[in-house]
């Protein structure tokens, strides 16, 4: 794990936004940051690396979505400024995400 995904994983672990949320969880090919099933939502830190592999980043996030997946990509710089602030618009994320499915 990377440190901002460190940071990010100190927030969400052990249910702390409401959800279950696994890290480092192998999907097809692929590896996600973290993932929460309940919602099927994978969460991607996603550093200045990132920058680099636009379309891989595409091409995954297609077939994600086509797996039924949604991702949710945060900036590492918004974790490294502020990771408490980071995981608190996540819960709002997943909230809305979960109240538009009720």
């Amino acid at each position: 794990m990377s440190f901002p995904e460190i940071l990010l994983w100190l927030r969400i672990q052990n249910d702390q936004l409401g959800y279950r949320i696994n890290r480092q969880l192998p999907f097809g090919n692929y590896i996600l940051d973290f993932y929460c099933a309940e919602l099927r939502v994978a969460i991607e830190v996603d550093g200045g690396d990132h920058a680099f592999r636009v379309k891989k980043d595409r091409a995954r996030d297609e077939w994600l979505k086509n797996e039924g997946i949604i991702v949710h990509r945060v900036p590492a710089r918004l974790v490294l400024a502020d990771s408490f602030v980071t995981a608190e618009l996540l819960k709002v994320f997943l909230d809305d995400l979960n109240a538009s499915r009720a």
